[in-house]
Formats: C-alpha cells, structure tokens, sequence
C-alpha cells in the first residue's frame, strides 16, 4: 500500500473528525461529481481517503485535478493498491489509513447532500458516543425507484436497546444495511475487528450481520443525506452471477455457524431468506451453470438448519428447507416471480 499524496489546507477546529473513505474503481464518469459533494460539505472537520484499487481507467489523473484546485479546510489523502483488493479491501485500507472520531463511507458514483455529515454529527453530539448514526437516502437512476433506502417513519432519532436495534438490523426492513451513508465511531469497528470480508460480493449484508452482534447505540437521522445512483454498470446490475452465487455460500455458511442463543429465530429467518435468493439465483439461468452440483453445495450448508428445525418439529422452518431438495424443474416453477411469493408468506410465520 503506497500514500500517492497529501493535500490539507487550514483545517478549522472542531472536536470530531469524519474520515470520509471511497473506493475507486473504473468511475472516472462520476469521480469529479462525487468529490465535489464533499468539497461542498458544510461540515468542517474532514479527512477524505480515497483508496485507488488499481482502477483502469482515468480516475486517478481526475482525482487529482480537483484535490490540486481545491483550498478549503479538508484533508485529502489518495492511497494506491498494488493489486486489486474489490471493494471491501478499498474499505479496510480507508479505516486502517483513517484518523476520524468517525467513518463514513461513500461510494465513487455516489453523492452526499449539502449538509449531509452536520446533520449527522448533530446526533453524535445529542447522543455522545453513539457507535451508528444512520442516514435517509434518496434512490435516484433513470429505471423506477423506490424508497427502500429512506428511513421509516417508526424508526425513532435514538435507541439504546440492543435486542431492539440487532433485530432491525437483521430484518433491514426499517433501516437499511448498506455500508456508505453511515458514521461509524471508529473504535467501535477496530475494538469489535468488523473488518470488511475481503474477495466476496455482498460483503455490506456479512459485515451487517456481525455488527448486529456487537451494536449497542444507534442514532437515526431521518431527512435525505445521500443520494444513491442506479448505474447499469455497477456491480448489483452487472456482477458475474457465479460470483454472486459462490459470495453467498461463503455468507450463508457463516451466519449458520455464528448463530446468537437471544436472537436465533430472527437469524434463521434471515438466513433462509437469503438462501432463497440465492436458489433463484442458481435456477433463473441453469444453461449456464451446473445446477446440480450448486444445488448439492446449498443442501450442505442448510443441513445444520434441517437438523434442527426437524428436532424442534418446526414445521414451516422444514416446509422451507424442503424447497431446497425439489428436482430442478419443479424448483424453476417455484422460483417464478408469481410463485415465490408462497415462500415469503410461510417465512413470515417463521418468527
């Protein structure tokens, strides 16, 4: 890992810093844009590290064109890998290479809004030591939104329960649980070693996982402070489905094998959700993959589950995990869109 450069102008003063920290990664058409939503921060105390992953194109030379305008307050870091680490390597070199109170990640074709880290670290000072602070987001892209980013109305601006806040953080349904628009106490990720998976896609849901286990305090701060793009060259609308397929078998296995005693009903819940996911995704092109030895691969892994669900004589948890053995035409029909919904309604009886 090799510091490219260093630019600081005069830091104002203020008793917490945010360590802004971007990947980049082939963005050069939303670089500048994204920068210039920080530069713009009304926020004062910023350090922002932004992790070149051995990006193939011109976002480097662009990078540092607007770091080499800028004159304002924040101190701009750029780290370059030697080889390519994907996304969660980018982010543990940032927290690694970081020296905020906070973190918070944002993603290279994404933007932050105007006042995005003061509303946040509004919250930090109401609720000092607070280890999350979650903000609302808007979806925005040329296809339909919706508003699965954007904060529910019965989240509350502060919690201190635990099983409350793990349990909401397992169903990600109040709240999302993606990695960027986030401020992260920092030692609440170094103390608890939640590094981010490295060589896995899918890595916000396995970091989320294992936070959930540790989180305490979290804040919520319900207007926009993010605007999320819709790009048809990302890597949820592009990615090479096999890696997808083999992330989660690597997630899955884990989160089976670090099961909670207090929250083990809504752990199997999440687990099986996923699994179904990634049944429809093993099934929704089968020419290309060898289906068969996917499928046996997805039984080993939900076996502990069967096992248990079987000694506990829980029959939706078995009624669900027998999707999983179905011969593979019938799996087809249960994975269309008009069928799978069946899954759902029984999962929900589940907890």
């Amino acid at each position: 890992m090799q510091l490219l450069s260093e630019t600081s102008g005069s830091v104002q003063n203020s008793k917490m810093k945010v360590s802004i920290v971007i990947p980049v990664y082939n963005v050069s058409l939303y670089i500048e844009s994204c920068m210039d939503s920080v530069m713009h921060q009304s926020y004062p105390d910023i350090e922002c590290i932004l992790v070149d992953d051995c990006s193939p194109d011109n976002s480097v030379v662009l990078i540092n064109q607007k770091i080499a305008s800028y004159s304002g307050s924040i101190i701009f870091k750029t780290i370059h890998h030697e080889q390519n680490k994907g996304l969660a390597g980018a982010r543990n070199t940032g927290i690694e290479a970081s020296t905020g109170d906070y973190l918070y990640f944002l993603d290279s074709d994404d933007e932050m809004t105007e006042h995005c880290l003061q509303l946040l670290t509004d919250l930090v000072r109401k609720y000092p030591g607070v280890e999350l602070v979650q903000g609302s987001a808007e979806q925005l892209g040329e296809h339909p939104v919706d508003n699965k980013y954007q904060l529910k109305k019965a989240v509350p601006e502060y919690s201190d329960d635990h099983h409350w806040l793990k349990k909401n953080m397992l169903e990600s349904e109040k709240f999302p649980l993606t990695a960027w628009n986030k401020l992260i106490k920092r030692r609440f990720l170094t103390e608890n070693n939640l590094f981010y998976h490295e060589g896995i896609i899918h890595e916000d849901e396995h970091w989320n996982f294992f936070a959930a286990k540790r989180v305490q305090t979290m804040a919520f701060c319900r207007v926009p402070t993010y605007k999320h793009f819709i790009r048809e060259d990302s890597i949820m609308t592009s990615g090479d489905q096999r890696k997808s397929i083999s992330s989660w078998f690597f997630i899955l296995n884990d989160f089976i094998n670090h099961q909670d005693p207090d929250m083990e009903r809504f752990q199997r819940k999440m687990i099986l959700k996923e699994s179904f996911g990634n049944l429809v995704r093993i099934t929704n092109d089968a020419s290309k993959y060898p289906v068969n030895n996917l499928l046996v691969r997805q039984r080993e892994i939900l076996r502990p589950l069967l096992k248990s669900a079987l000694k506990r004589g829980q029959i939706f948890e078995i009624t669900l995990l027998s999707y999983f053995h179905q011969p593979i035409f019938l799996l087809k029909i249960l994975c269309m869109k008009k069928v799978r919904g069946i899954y759902f309604r029984i999962l929900k009886y589940l907890v």
